[in-house]
């Protein structure tokens, strides 16, 4: 029997590819149709990438979406969420 865990899912390519991939998810995860890509390439974000309501309420939520795609080892660290979640503070 083939299990999910069995298989190996490829890296996105690029982090455009990835973000994509995390608003899918996302979008379903909280049942938001109306999810929104914030900002684009080169434009501050206040650390925030998608942002949504979650379950169809009023609780606004917002994603950071890492993709290091010219280093795809390496690992993210406590450091990196700690940043990101200061900066998403402003949004």
């Amino acid at each position: 029997m083939l299990y999910f865990s069995d298989l190996q899912i490829l890296l996105p390519t690029n982090w455009r590819k990835f973000e994509s991939l995390c608003w899918d998810l996302w979008r379903e995860i909280w049942d938001d149709q109306d999810i929104q890509k914030n900002g684009i390439q080169g434009q501050e974000q206040d650390g925030v990438d998608i942002c949504g309501k979650l379950n169809k309420g009023n609780l606004l939520g917002g994603i950071q979406c890492k993709c290091n795609e010219h280093n795809p080892n390496k690992k993210l660290t406590e450091k990196d969420v700690i940043k990101e979640n200061s900066k998403s503070k402003k949004f």
